[in-house]
């Protein structure tokens, strides 16, 4: 039976470099040591921010040290964590670190508050001051904050629910990743082969209807199995964040979602009301999705399976990485180059393996490496997923080299720009080269269904 390798089985030329952060969990641990040193030093800041401007600079300061030895931490701690949900050491170098996340944020919850009760005209002469002028767009959300930031021992006190907050996430995390087991089917050549999060959509995409069923009948029945717990743990995050919405004093959690990215409900409500206007579009090519099948009714199952399925493409690792630097040309040589190195060295974690994390994501922190997990099964799907990750890459590459800390993070409302960029740059680049009539019907199927 083929069955999901293991970790340790994975060449290493396919792993991400995490040793770039980190040589060891034994180095981890003595930068965990010197943040827990540095946490207490805010205390001093306490009670005395208004006192002046290089008082109010100075815990900025101590801030973004302390926050970016954090990060790194965390950064490493996720990404060990990531690569095998059920490796006990790296589960419990990742808990820790969510604590002392928790614990910083508590150490900083004075911080907005203060800085609400300085008077605008001293805040305003304060600005003036050359070290603190790079600073005022973050004062300005601050102040705009103004109606939902609480007192210092409120904020201290919801600062401390974040850990427990999380448990919810991490549950539903550790029993789908790394406990719930899934059973084998037989695949297209009849052989029995591990089901997993990895392999699935390629099980979906069967000519077969008979692997698809199996699978999606298989996936599906495993969380059903763990239907109550699921169910419990979705039901806690639900309440998670109505909780945190009525704290904050907004009027949902919808609203609370919206607000820390300066988004206006209307436009959340706009896109819904936009997709339900074209329904009838989805609902015809449904119906002609059915047709090209040539089945009575259409499945769950029989939504990822291409319609042109004469024309298929495999891709090893070195292929996806060069078609999908070659698709990037118009972003220019520079681009290429950077992102040629990254792919090449160190940047993704290609394979799966058993307790990986399923799906993919781009991460990475001020001063470190972007890190790429995929779940890469050689297919046309897969080299999306790859072109779309590294277009979150290599947005975190620029901006965290141009931009000073406080600036070089980005909103959820603009992060699927540059990924979904590539990926219409590898759309048009493979139609662009398409043969015959055949192939460019396949890319074009394969385009509709990203929507």
């Amino acid at each position: 039976m083929i069955e999901i390798a293991r970790r340790e089985e994975i060449d290493n030329q396919y792993k991400w470099k995490v040793e770039k952060l980190y040589a060891d969990a034994a180095a981890w641990e003595q930068d965990m040591e010197q943040l827990k040193q540095m946490l207490p030093q805010g205390e001093r800041f306490r009670g005395h921010l208004a006192d002046s401007a290089e008082m109010l600079f100075a815990c900025i300061h101590w801030q973004e040290q302390t926050g970016m030895l954090l990060e790194k931490l965390y950064l490493y701690a996720s990404l060990r964590h990531d690569e095998d949900t059920a490796n006990p050491l790296y589960q419990g170098l990742n808990e820790r670190i969510q604590s002392v996340a928790v614990a910083y944020s508590q150490a900083m919850a004075f911080f907005s508050p203060e800085v609400l009760a300085i008077p605008e005209q001293v805040l305003e002469s304060y600005l003036q001051h050359p070290d603190l002028r790079p600073y005022r767009r973050l004062f300005d959300d601050i102040t705009r904050m103004r109606p939902h930031t609480l007192s210092p021992a409120e904020e201290q006190l919801l600062a401390g629910t974040a850990e427990m907050a999380e448990s919810f996430s991490n549950t539903y995390g550790m029993l789908t990743n790394a406990d719930m087991p899934l059973p084998a089917i037989r695949n297209e050549q009849g052989e029995e082969e591990r089901l997993s999060s990895g392999n699935y959509i390629r099980f979906l995409r069967s000519s077969d209807r008979r692997v698809r069923k199996d699978a999606f009948c298989a996936m599906y029945n495993g969380y059903a199995a763990f239907g109550n717990t699921i169910a419990s743990t979705l039901s806690g995050s639900v309440r998670k964040d109505n909780f945190y919405a009525a704290a904050g004093r907004y009027d949902s959690a919808l609203a609370a979602s919206l607000f820390g990215d300066n988004v206006e409900e209307s436009v959340y409500h706009n896109l819904i009301q936009v997709v339900r206007a074209h329904q009838g579009d989805m609902e015809r090519y449904l119906q002609r999705r059915r047709q090209l099948l040539q089945v009575d009714e259409l499945h769950m199952y029989d939504i990822y399976v291409p319609l042109f399925p004469d024309y298929r493409r495999q891709f090893d690792w070195e292929q996806a990485k060069d078609l999908v630097i070659e698709a990037l040309t118009p972003l220019g040589p520079s681009y290429q180059r950077t992102l040629r190195q990254g792919l090449d060295n160190g940047w993704v974690d290609v394979y799966e393996n058993k307790g990986k994390r399923s799906g993919a994501y781009s991460s990475g922190v001020y001063g470190t490496d972007p890190y790429i997990l995929l779940n890469f099964q050689g297919d046309l799907d897969s080299v999306f997923t790859l072109i779309h990750e590294s277009g979150h890459s290599m947005h975190s590459y620029y901006s965290r080299r141009t931009q000073p800390y406080v600036y070089a993070d980005y909103r959820i409302f603009v992060a699927e720009v540059a990924s979904t960029v590539n990926e219409n740059l590898l759309i048009h680049y493979l139609l662009q080269r398409a043969t015959d009539k055949q192939e460019r019907r396949y890319l074009i199927n394969h385009f509709l269904e990203e929507f």
